[in-house]
């Protein structure tokens, strides 16, 4: 049976981490551990130079070839740790040759074998240029993989806003440290150019449907995706039984106690008018006015 292999391409901040959660959960799915694999962004990047991600997988791979050494002083075969160290190898070489991202695929469908897809869900992948993402295509084709793509759309300025949000909350538990509070110059950061590749959907969607085809793509909104309905069509979409979904489950929730000043945050959805106008005219002007209203 032909298995299904899912690149989630985001959005950032647009529930992508809530529904690695329930495909982690289903019994027809391989997603592994991790979420995000990161390895494509880092395999392209990696032509014109090392990426901050991957001296961040060399350190984790570090980690694991420590604890294997006091693994083997102690003679302790922990099968389960060792498949951690595999996995550690195969996501820092993948950046450098997808055969090992292939081969981890491989391995997550050999370790279920009852399983129906394999999945890799990194909002990244969303800033990936249009030949990238069809050559993503075209590789997982040549293993016999039948690939399918999952982009979800959040509020372009809510999605900023999470995102700085996000920024800020892992920012505070890595220094330990009070930073100051996102909704400072809101409008800066939330028109910069690292916010607005993840934002302009206009730009995403159309590179994502030319890459994948209409037929294999899945474009939602966050604000109505999760709920019975939306599991259904994501459940149909990936051809998997429907399992009940914990609804009230929420996962990697940034904390909202503040909001930013009424004229910055006209200023911000202003300046993503023209990505407003694509979905309206790309997924019903009524839709998008209905999960996406003015404030």
């Amino acid at each position: 049976m032909e298995k299904t292999f899912l690149i989630g391409l985001g959005a950032q901040k647009a529930g992508t981490t809530w529904v690695h959660s329930y495909l982690k959960a289903h019994p027809e799915c391989a997603t592994g551990k991790v979420k995000e694999l990161s390895v494509l962004t880092g395999y392209f990047s990696n032509r014109q130079g090392m990426a901050p991600r991957v001296k961040m997988k060399i350190n984790a791979l570090r980690e694991e070839l420590d604890l294997y050494e006091r693994r083997t002083r102690n003679n302790n075969d922990n099968a389960e740790a060792n498949k951690q160290l595999l996995y550690a190898i195969d996501y820092l070489a993948a950046d450098h040759d997808l055969e090992y991202y292939l081969s981890y695929a491989r391995r997550l469908l050999a370790d279920n074998p009852g399983a129906k897809l394999v999945s890799d869900i990194t909002p990244a992948y969303s800033t990936l240029k249009p030949e990238n993402i069809l050559e993503t295509r075209t590789l997982l084709e040549a293993e016999g993989c039948r690939p399918k793509a999952l982009f979800l759309m959040r509020d372009p300025v809510e999605r900023c806003y999470s995102a700085l949000r996000m920024g800020a909350r892992n920012k505070a538990w890595a220094t330990k440290t009070d930073i100051g509070t996102s909704k400072d110059n809101f409008f800066a950061n939330a028109t910069a150019d690292w916010c607005q590749v993840r934002t302009r959907y206009e730009n995403i969607v159309p590179a994502i449907e030319a890459a994948f085809g209409a037929e294999n793509c899945l474009f939602a909104f966050y604000e109505t995706f999760i709920s019975e309905p939306g599991v259904r069509s994501l459940c149909d979409f990936l051809d998997i039984s429907y399992v009940a979904p914990k609804l009230d489950h929420k996962v990697n929730a940034s904390p909202r106690t503040e909001e930013p000043d009424p004229a910055e945050w006209a200023q911000v959805r202003e300046t993503y008018k023209d990505t407003y106008q694509f979905c309206a005219d790309r997924f019903g002007a009524d839709a998008v006015a209905q999960v996406w209203p003015e404030k």
